[in-house]
């Protein structure tokens, strides 16, 4: 568990990255006439020697500097999208976000007539090398970084600062100025790479991957300065976002991320609570599981998911109701997964011992695990386990 990340986020990265480097087909075309270059899969940046006309790409890539098309484009789609900001357009805004960004991905999809593998190959190793140079930068600043994806970067601020928004505002333009510096230098061009500070987190937390001690990617937890209440916990691909989660996994996740940020104390009363709570049926409501069925039933034949299951359970014309797309609502009972019957709730007891194996307990030593504790530690009497 980290106090105060800060949170650094590339604006439209792989745009700005075709804007600055020029990457584009007839650019492509005319660099490899040029300088005579052919393709191959080294993943590394080219060398060229007519930097004044040219910039390197990747893969045995170069792109001319004059006769570029695609860059002009992603200029004129950034002044929409600014414009439709100003006016707070927020669909427009979206929408030509959405349109710059899909040029990455038809650029690199064979069915496109400017399919070369040598331009999205151009746009992600230079995102790689930018994200890889700034955590370099980061670091000799004496700042950890702890995590960054396709175009983020989080920073741990484990020193002292009185203003760390000032000083956050400062390390982002003092980076700008860094990639304007360099990429002049380098390969003479202008640099329309914008670093923005996104975020202070306050408290932040990347659960590690079930039995690793490793972090996994874009799975973590963080409250922002400032924000106080439950509903301010920002989540990124844990299970109080998932839809394959119960509702009271996903409750009692987003209550418990709050206790380990802001009372720790209070944390085995909840979960002693919830325990008493979840014997009594005070939760049954929230122990349902939805699915939608994504094919026929016909075609599941190797492999029955229990929500299949529950639909076989049901007689040959309640089965016929349910058609790809049919939403599907079961629980899990001492006789294994039933659609769950809202009309005359004659379904089996709940398994009450498998909801807490499989969706209490495994969140819970993923959320203790920040205070060295687990889910049966902090229950420490066996009594609240068996139910």
């Amino acid at each position: 568990m980290y106090k105060n990340i800060l949170v650094f986020d590339y604006k439209s990265l792989y745009p700005s990255i075709i804007r600055t480097f020029k990457i584009d087909p007839l650019g492509l075309a005319n660099a490899k006439h040029a300088l005579k270059l052919s393709a191959n899969y080294d993943q590394l940046e080219t060398v060229i020697d007519d930097q004044q006309n040219f910039i390197a790409g990747f893969n045995q890539a170069a792109f001319d500097k004059q006769a570029t098309i695609l860059p002009d484009l992603i200029v004129q789609l950034w002044q929409a999208r600014d414009d439709a900001k100003s006016k707070n357009l927020s669909a427009r805004s979206q929408a030509i976000k959405i349109i710059m960004n899909s040029f990455y991905g038809v650029l690199g999809t064979p069915g496109c007539r400017f399919f070369n593998h040598q331009l999205p190959s151009s746009i992600t190793l230079r995102g790689h090398q930018i994200l890889t140079q700034s955590k370099i930068w980061f670091e000799q600043k004496g700042l950890r970084v702890i995590y960054g994806d396709t175009d983020s970067i989080f920073v741990h601020l484990d020193q002292p600062c009185e203003n760390i928004p000032a000083y956050a505002k400062a390390l982002q333009n003092e980076l700008n100025t860094y990639w304007q510096m360099t990429l002049l230098e380098q390969h003479s061009i202008e640099s329309h790479l914008e670093l923005e500070f996104e975020a202070h987190y306050e408290y932040f937390v990347m659960p590690s991957i079930r039995g690793m001690e490793k972090g996994s990617k874009k799975r973590y937890a963080g409250l922002k300065f400032g924000d106080k209440t439950e509903d301010d916990i920002v989540f990124k691909g844990l299970e109080a976002v998932r839809s394959d989660w119960t509702e009271v996994a996903q409750t009692m996740q987003r209550h418990l991320y709050f206790l380990i940020f802001t009372d720790q104390d209070k944390i085995k009363d909840f979960l002693q609570h919830l325990i008493e709570d979840l014997k009594l049926g005070k939760l049954n409501h929230q122990l349902l599981f939805r699915k939608k069925l994504r094919k026929p039933l016909s075609e599941f034949v190797a492999m029955i998911p229990p929500h299949i299951q529950a639909i076989l359970k049901l007689n040959k014309e309640e089965q016929n109701k349910y058609r790809k797309g049919s939403p599907i609502e079961y629980i899990i009972t001492l006789n294994g997964p039933e659609i769950f019957d809202r009309k005359h709730n004659n379904n089996s007891p709940l398994n009450l011992d498998w909801y807490i194996e499989k969706q209490i307990q495994p969140i819970c030593d993923d959320v203790l695990q920040f205070i060295g504790s687990t889910f049966e530690n902090t229950l420490s009497f066996q009594g609240q386990l068996n139910l």
